[in-house]
């Protein structure tokens, strides 16, 4: 059949779901990296897998005070949500998920090549 009845279309509303865990995840994970990297005596590898993009950063050293890093640290887990939460509105939720996935893993990996 060319053209699907309505009911069988699948419901693509607005979906928070990945926002929310992201949300929900990150306060955990910013009190473990704080830990992890005992304010710079400790190791950084927490902080890397969890964080890639704002260790790049800072490895860069572009932002001028160190709560722009906090701030980026709170940010990056929901924003990773919201961007599969899109994908799956979308109705692009594997391509959407991997692409994230190659992204992290690849910030990651430069990362630890920096390091």
């Amino acid at each position: 059949m060319l053209h699907e009845k309505r009911e069988d279309r699948p419901k693509r509303g607005f979906r928070i779901q990945f926002l929310l865990i992201g949300l929900a995840i990150t306060p955990v994970a910013v009190l473990y990296v704080l830990h992890a990297t005992a304010a710079g005596h400790g190791s950084y590898v927490g902080a890397i897998l969890l964080y890639p993009y704002t260790m790049l950063i800072a490895y860069c050293e572009l932002l001028p005070h160190d709560i722009f890093y906090l701030v980026l640290l709170c940010m990056q887990l929901p924003l990773e949500g919201f961007i599969l939460d899109r994908g799956v509105q979308a109705g692009r939720f594997r391509a959407v998920g991997l692409a994230v996935v190659i992204s992290h893993a690849a910030a990651v990996a430069i990362c630890f090549t920096l390091e």
